[in-house]
């Protein structure tokens, strides 16, 4: 794929492809994507979508219960199993204990349960073997898999 007056594209660890004004009109859309912070843990996000090719996939869909709320990076459906998808880039050591929690906190209300029947699969895709091992301890005890991101490219 080359860039054009359609296409514009950006080198992080590969090569990111977006749409130009041009392109974004040819096809309708309004929506203006551009490189952000963020885009490495998009890409992340999407390797695991291309890799697991689930039925359903929901980005960022919210989850409530009494007070709480958590936002996993993704919700997916794949062989009727349920999955909680967080992608591990760098985000903090304490900030992945208190979404865990948040998790335990969900399946213990019960109401995922009630609702969809079997909790759902934890998976957490990260960069290292440090953060995976870290990662497997925090998740002691909750149905869960911490992957590499290579294992999902």
């Amino acid at each position: 794929m080359e860039e054009s007056k359609l296409i514009s594209s950006f080198v992080m660890d590969e090569k990111v492809f977006y749409l130009a004004a041009a392109g974004r009109k040819l096809i309708g859309s309004e929506k203006i994507r551009k490189r952000t912070p963020n885009v490495p843990h998009f890409l992340m996000r999407n390797d695991v979508y291309l890799y697991y090719r689930p039925v359903a996939w929901h980005a960022e869909q919210p989850f409530q219960w009494h007070n709480e709320t958590i936002i996993p990076d993704a919700y997916f459906i794949k062989n009727n199993q349920h999955f909680f998808l967080e992608v591990d880039r760098c985000q903090s050591m304490t900030k992945n204990e208190d979404k865990i929690k948040s998790y335990r906190s969900l399946k213990d209300s019960g109401l995922f349960q009630k609702n969809y029947g079997a909790f759902p699969t934890i998976l957490f895709v990260t960069t290292s073997e440090h953060r995976q091992k870290r990662l497997r301890a925090l998740l002691d005890g909750l149905k869960a898999e911490v992957l590499m991101l290579d294992a999902v490219k």
